[in-house]
Protein backbone atom coordinates (compact mmCIF):
# COMPACT_ATOMS: atom_id res chain seq x y z
CA UNK A 1 0.00 0.00 0.00
CA UNK A 2 1.13 3.60 -1.00
CA UNK A 3 1.76 6.55 1.42
CA UNK A 4 -0.67 8.52 -0.27
CA UNK A 5 -3.34 5.22 -0.57
CA UNK A 6 -2.61 4.99 3.22
CA UNK A 7 -3.04 8.64 3.84
CA UNK A 8 -6.30 8.42 1.73
CA UNK A 9 -7.59 5.57 3.38
CA UNK A 10 -6.99 6.84 7.07
CA UNK A 11 -8.70 10.41 5.92
CA UNK A 12 -11.78 8.59 4.89
CA UNK A 13 -11.91 6.77 8.54
CA UNK A 14 -11.22 9.81 10.48
CA UNK A 15 -13.42 11.79 7.96
CA UNK A 16 -10.30 14.39 7.49
CA UNK A 17 -8.83 15.66 4.27
CA UNK A 18 -5.58 14.17 2.92
CA UNK A 19 -3.61 17.32 4.33
CA UNK A 20 -4.60 17.34 7.84
CA UNK A 21 -3.85 13.53 7.72
CA UNK A 22 -0.36 14.30 6.65
CA UNK A 23 -0.08 16.84 10.17
CA UNK A 24 -1.37 14.27 12.21
CA UNK A 25 1.24 11.46 10.68
CA UNK A 26 4.16 13.89 11.67
CA UNK A 27 2.91 14.79 15.02
CA UNK A 28 2.04 11.28 15.11
CA UNK A 29 5.96 10.27 14.75
CA UNK A 30 6.82 13.22 17.63
CA UNK A 31 4.33 11.77 20.21
CA UNK A 32 5.32 8.19 19.65
CA UNK A 33 9.21 8.90 20.44
CA UNK A 34 8.23 11.11 23.70
CA UNK A 35 5.66 8.26 25.04
CA UNK A 36 8.80 6.31 24.26
CA UNK A 37 11.33 8.08 26.09
CA UNK A 38 8.59 8.49 28.93
CA UNK A 39 8.47 4.68 29.03
CA UNK A 40 12.13 4.05 28.96
CA UNK A 41 12.33 6.44 32.33
CA UNK A 42 9.82 4.24 33.95
CA UNK A 43 11.14 1.49 33.56
CA UNK A 44 14.10 3.01 35.61
CA UNK A 45 11.80 4.02 38.55
CA UNK A 46 10.91 0.53 40.73
CA UNK A 47 8.62 2.05 43.05
CA UNK A 48 5.05 2.81 41.51
CA UNK A 49 5.03 6.35 44.31
CA UNK A 50 7.93 8.43 42.15
CA UNK A 51 7.22 11.64 41.48
CA UNK A 52 6.57 10.83 37.44
CA UNK A 53 3.43 9.57 38.71
CA UNK A 54 1.65 12.37 40.66
CA UNK A 55 1.34 14.44 36.98
CA UNK A 56 -1.87 12.10 35.86
CA UNK A 57 -4.93 13.39 36.49
CA UNK A 58 -7.42 10.91 36.88
CA UNK A 59 -10.92 11.69 37.58
CA UNK A 60 -12.48 8.33 38.38
CA UNK A 61 -9.46 7.57 40.84
CA UNK A 62 -11.85 7.93 44.46
CA UNK A 63 -14.43 5.61 42.55
CA UNK A 64 -12.23 2.88 41.34
CA UNK A 65 -10.23 2.93 45.03
CA UNK A 66 -13.81 2.28 46.33
CA UNK A 67 -14.50 -0.43 43.67
CA UNK A 68 -11.27 -2.41 44.56
CA UNK A 69 -11.32 -1.84 48.40
CA UNK A 70 -10.85 -5.15 50.00
CA UNK A 71 -11.97 -7.09 46.81
CA UNK A 72 -9.51 -9.72 46.18
CA UNK A 73 -10.96 -10.69 42.74
CA UNK A 74 -8.49 -11.26 39.69
CA UNK A 75 -9.32 -8.30 37.24
CA UNK A 76 -8.07 -7.17 33.37
CA UNK A 77 -7.21 -3.85 33.06
CA UNK A 78 -7.24 -2.85 29.41
CA UNK A 79 -6.18 -0.11 27.12
CA UNK A 80 -4.43 0.61 23.59
CA UNK A 81 -1.30 2.29 22.66
CA UNK A 82 -2.08 5.37 23.72
CA UNK A 83 -0.30 7.84 25.62
CA UNK A 84 2.16 6.82 28.33
CA UNK A 85 0.47 3.97 29.09
CA UNK A 86 3.15 2.23 31.30
CA UNK A 87 3.04 5.08 33.55
CA UNK A 88 -0.74 5.20 33.78
CA UNK A 89 -0.79 1.52 34.70
CA UNK A 90 1.72 2.62 37.36
CA UNK A 91 -0.68 4.72 38.95
CA UNK A 92 -3.10 2.69 38.88
CA UNK A 93 -1.01 0.18 40.35
CA UNK A 94 -0.59 2.48 43.42
CA UNK A 95 -4.08 1.39 44.67
CA UNK A 96 -3.47 -2.31 44.33
CA UNK A 97 -2.90 -4.26 47.86
CA UNK A 98 0.65 -5.80 48.39
CA UNK A 99 -0.45 -9.26 48.33
CA UNK A 100 -1.96 -8.80 44.57
CA UNK A 101 0.40 -10.39 41.57
CA UNK A 102 0.43 -8.89 38.12
CA UNK A 103 0.23 -10.85 34.50
CA UNK A 104 1.43 -8.21 31.94
CA UNK A 105 1.48 -9.65 28.20
CA UNK A 106 3.67 -7.90 26.06
CA UNK A 107 3.95 -7.92 22.09
CA UNK A 108 8.05 -7.49 22.31
CA UNK A 109 10.62 -7.91 25.13
CA UNK A 110 11.95 -3.97 24.61
CA UNK A 111 13.56 -3.92 28.63
CA UNK A 112 14.28 -6.12 31.18
CA UNK A 113 13.21 -3.55 33.86
CA UNK A 114 10.05 -3.65 33.14
CA UNK A 115 10.16 -7.35 35.06
CA UNK A 116 10.19 -4.96 38.96
CA UNK A 117 7.22 -2.87 37.50
CA UNK A 118 3.92 -3.84 39.51
CA UNK A 119 5.32 -5.96 42.13
CA UNK A 120 4.02 -5.61 45.73
CA UNK A 121 5.37 -6.44 49.21
CA UNK A 122 4.15 -10.03 48.55
CA UNK A 123 2.93 -10.23 44.95
CA UNK A 124 4.83 -10.85 42.15
CA UNK A 125 4.57 -9.55 38.35
CA UNK A 126 4.95 -12.16 35.85
CA UNK A 127 6.06 -10.77 32.09
CA UNK A 128 5.08 -12.97 29.38
CA UNK A 129 5.47 -12.37 25.63
CA UNK A 130 3.21 -12.65 22.72
CA UNK A 131 3.15 -16.72 22.03
CA UNK A 132 5.64 -17.26 24.66
CA UNK A 133 2.79 -18.70 26.98
CA UNK A 134 0.18 -20.71 28.24
CA UNK A 135 -3.51 -19.43 28.20
CA UNK A 136 -4.61 -22.22 30.30
CA UNK A 137 -1.65 -21.16 32.77
CA UNK A 138 -2.89 -17.60 32.56
CA UNK A 139 -6.81 -18.46 33.20
CA UNK A 140 -5.61 -20.86 36.50
CA UNK A 141 -3.71 -18.11 38.48
CA UNK A 142 -6.37 -15.53 37.54
CA UNK A 143 -9.47 -17.85 39.12
CA UNK A 144 -7.14 -18.21 42.39
CA UNK A 145 -7.78 -14.38 42.59
CA UNK A 146 -5.97 -11.73 43.94
CA UNK A 147 -4.69 -11.28 40.04
CA UNK A 148 -4.39 -8.63 37.63
CA UNK A 149 -3.95 -8.96 33.93
CA UNK A 150 -2.09 -5.82 32.16
CA UNK A 151 -3.41 -6.40 28.25
CA UNK A 152 -3.58 -4.58 25.06
CA UNK A 153 -5.78 -5.07 23.05
CA UNK A 154 -5.48 -2.87 19.96
CA UNK A 155 -3.98 -5.50 17.53
CA UNK A 156 -4.78 -6.84 14.52
CA UNK A 157 -4.16 -10.58 13.04
CA UNK A 158 -0.25 -10.33 13.45
CA UNK A 159 -1.40 -11.14 16.99
CA UNK A 160 -2.82 -14.23 17.35
CA UNK A 161 -6.49 -15.01 16.65
CA UNK A 162 -8.90 -12.67 15.68
CA UNK A 163 -13.05 -11.88 15.78
CA UNK A 164 -14.38 -9.63 12.93
CA UNK A 165 -15.81 -6.40 14.54
CA UNK A 166 -16.70 -2.97 13.02
CA UNK A 167 -14.30 -0.11 13.50
CA UNK A 168 -14.53 3.44 11.83
CA UNK A 169 -17.98 1.97 10.37
CA UNK A 170 -15.78 -0.77 8.51
CA UNK A 171 -15.49 -4.46 9.11
CA UNK A 172 -11.76 -5.08 11.08
CA UNK A 173 -10.56 -7.67 12.66
CA UNK A 174 -9.09 -7.39 16.54
CA UNK A 175 -7.36 -9.78 18.50
CA UNK A 176 -9.78 -11.86 20.82
CA UNK A 177 -6.91 -12.76 23.24
CA UNK A 178 -8.10 -10.32 25.96
CA UNK A 179 -11.95 -11.19 26.04
CA UNK A 180 -11.79 -14.83 25.70
CA UNK A 181 -8.84 -13.96 28.63
CA UNK A 182 -11.36 -12.59 30.63
CA UNK A 183 -14.38 -15.10 29.80
CA UNK A 184 -12.47 -17.85 31.07
CA UNK A 185 -11.10 -16.41 33.95
CA UNK A 186 -14.34 -15.08 34.69
CA UNK A 187 -12.83 -11.65 35.80
CA UNK A 188 -14.79 -8.03 34.70
CA UNK A 189 -12.56 -5.98 32.41
CA UNK A 190 -11.80 -2.87 33.03
CA UNK A 191 -10.73 -0.62 30.28
CA UNK A 192 -8.88 2.56 30.38
CA UNK A 193 -7.01 4.96 28.10
CA UNK A 194 -4.45 7.75 28.90
CA UNK A 195 -3.72 10.87 27.06
CA UNK A 196 -2.25 14.55 26.82
CA UNK A 197 -4.41 17.39 26.60
CA UNK A 198 -2.89 21.44 27.44
CA UNK A 199 0.14 20.44 28.98
CA UNK A 200 -1.48 17.34 31.00
CA UNK A 201 -1.50 14.05 31.54
CA UNK A 202 -5.04 12.42 32.22
CA UNK A 203 -6.48 8.95 32.83
CA UNK A 204 -9.96 7.95 31.23
CA UNK A 205 -11.48 4.87 33.29
CA UNK A 206 -14.65 3.25 31.79
CA UNK A 207 -17.38 1.57 33.23
CA UNK A 208 -16.58 -1.99 34.50
CA UNK A 209 -17.44 -4.81 31.53
CA UNK A 210 -19.26 -7.37 32.54
CA UNK A 211 -17.35 -10.50 30.86
CA UNK A 212 -19.74 -13.51 31.47
CA UNK A 213 -21.71 -14.73 28.84
CA UNK A 214 -25.44 -14.35 28.91
CA UNK A 215 -27.69 -17.14 29.35
CA UNK A 216 -27.13 -20.00 26.70
CA UNK A 217 -24.54 -17.38 24.63
CA UNK A 218 -21.74 -19.94 22.93
CA UNK A 219 -18.52 -18.90 23.60
CA UNK A 220 -17.64 -17.45 20.38
CA UNK A 221 -20.31 -14.92 20.42
CA UNK A 222 -19.57 -13.70 23.93
CA UNK A 223 -15.73 -13.48 22.94
CA UNK A 224 -16.78 -11.59 19.82
CA UNK A 225 -19.35 -9.08 21.35
CA UNK A 226 -17.14 -8.38 23.95
CA UNK A 227 -14.35 -7.41 21.36
CA UNK A 228 -16.67 -5.19 19.99
CA UNK A 229 -17.37 -3.41 23.07
CA UNK A 230 -12.82 -2.40 23.03
CA UNK A 231 -13.60 -1.93 19.39
CA UNK A 232 -16.14 1.29 20.13
CA UNK A 233 -13.77 2.24 22.83
CA UNK A 234 -10.63 2.22 20.64
CA UNK A 235 -12.57 4.40 18.31
CA UNK A 236 -13.77 6.72 20.35
CA UNK A 237 -10.29 7.67 21.90
CA UNK A 238 -8.50 7.30 18.53
CA UNK A 239 -11.10 9.85 17.25
CA UNK A 240 -10.39 11.91 20.46
CA UNK A 241 -6.57 11.89 19.95
CA UNK A 242 -5.11 10.02 16.58
CA UNK A 243 -2.16 11.69 16.94
CA UNK A 244 -1.55 10.37 20.21
CA UNK A 245 -2.36 6.44 18.99
CA UNK A 246 1.07 4.71 17.82
CA UNK A 247 -0.53 2.26 15.17
CA UNK A 248 -2.38 5.84 13.50
CA UNK A 249 -0.10 4.88 10.50
CA UNK A 250 -1.25 1.50 10.45
CA UNK A 251 -5.09 1.85 10.80
CA UNK A 252 -5.88 0.70 7.33
CA UNK A 253 -4.53 -2.74 7.99
CA UNK A 254 -7.33 -3.10 10.44
CA UNK A 255 -9.68 -3.51 7.59
CA UNK A 256 -10.63 -6.58 5.46
CA UNK A 257 -9.47 -6.41 1.96
CA UNK A 258 -13.55 -5.90 0.92
CA UNK A 259 -13.30 -2.39 3.27
CA UNK A 260 -10.36 -1.18 2.25
CA UNK A 261 -11.72 -0.87 -1.33
CA UNK A 262 -14.70 0.67 -0.71
CA UNK A 263 -12.96 3.20 1.13
CA UNK A 264 -10.42 3.66 -1.55
CA UNK A 265 -13.31 3.61 -3.91
CA UNK A 266 -15.08 6.32 -1.52
CA UNK A 267 -11.93 8.89 -1.55
CA UNK A 268 -11.73 8.56 -5.22
CA UNK A 269 -15.26 9.38 -5.96
CA UNK A 270 -15.25 12.52 -3.52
Amino acid sequence: MTRQLRRQIIGVLLGEPERRVARLLIQQQHMTALFYCWRLAHYQTRKTDNAQLSRFIWPEESAYQRMIQENQESRVLVTIHMGDFVGAMKRIATHASPERSVITLKREHDSPALQHQFQGEKGQHHVLLHGQYDPVEIVARMRQGNHTLNILFDLGDDFGETTEVDFFGYRARFVKGPALLAIMAKAPILPFCTFEQSGASFIDMQAEIDARPVHGERLDVACQRITQKLAKLAETWIRRHPEQWKFLPELPRYLDRQSIRVCSQQRAGG
